[in-house]
């Protein structure tokens, strides 16, 4: 970095490494799993957050995936206990220092409250990015239920979000998302992949073939001139949409142009 970007630059990724790193605590499971929390410092304390996961995935799958996958499993196993009882993925764990059921939202009596949409783009694609690099199926093989409901979950509610919450709750409750569906239909590419990894090419068509029909129903829905909006129903409206960076993490050629 010092080289390529020089030394000011370098210093700044320094700081950030750093606090990605330390915003986490690592711990064992009583099998000898390996288990990572996040924590969030400003503002509930809440911890193995899924759209605190979400920015800090890119850092672990370059440096560290299996801290990645200490992440997601304790999500995976929440969500598939008696306590959670929701047909999608679960926003957090519990309150730092305790993984006892999520916190956010109502707890787990409460849809009003939920990410849903926001939490299922995230798991599908991380955990089919572990089984990436790990080049076997076995996370997912071992979770596929569950994994399988939060994507159908996503073709029924996903392309077109309710009025609901996302990662950025400071904006509060909105509907017709632009942000989330986009991220919708890059989860059902990179589960698309998955398929791949399991030699089905049947499902890798099927689920290619769906994530393009979206990506194309998307850019109609999104469009606004020059620039693509918050949400479908609001002209003039605009936000970053950072979450296209799963299309560069996935090559997801298909569907990323």
């Amino acid at each position: 970095l010092n080289d390529r970007d020089g030394t000011k630059y370098s210093k700044v990724t320094e700081l950030a490494f750093r606090q990605c790193l330390s915003a986490h605590s690592i711990v064992q499971d009583v099998d000898g799993t390996l288990l990572m929390f996040s924590k969030e410092n400003s503002s509930n304390y809440c911890m193995g957050t899924v759209d605190v996961i979400y920015p800090g995935a890119p850092f672990f799958l370059y440096f560290n995936p299996s801290l990645l996958k200490a992440q997601l499993v304790p999500v995976l196993n929440y969500a598939e206990s008696t306590h959670w009882k929701f047909p999608f993925a679960p926003h957090d764990l519990g309150v730092y220092p305790q993984a006892n059921g999520q916190a956010y939202g109502g707890v787990e009596h409460s849809e009003a409250y939920q990410m849903s949409v926001e939490e299922c783009d995230i798991m599908i694609p991380l955990t089919v990015a572990i089984c990436k690099i790990e080049n076997k199926t076995d996370l997912v093989d071992q979770h596929f239920t569950t994994l399988l409901n939060w994507v159908n979950y996503l073709l029924d509610f996903g392309l077109n979000p309710k009025n609901q919450l996302c990662t950025d709750d400071f904006t509060g409750h909105i509907a017709h998302n632009a942000n989330l569906s986009l991220k919708v239909f890059l989860a059902i590419a990179a589960f698309a992949q998955l398929w791949d990894l399991k030699a089905d090419k049947i499902q890798v068509q099927i689920f290619n073939k769906i994530a393009q029909i979206m990506a194309s129903e998307w850019l109609k829905l999104a469009d606004d001139g020059d620039h693509y909006r918050r949400a479908f129903d609001r002209k003039e409206s605009w936000s970053q949409k950072i979450q296209s960076c799963m299309a560069t993490i996935f090559r997801l050629e298909s569907v990323s142009s």
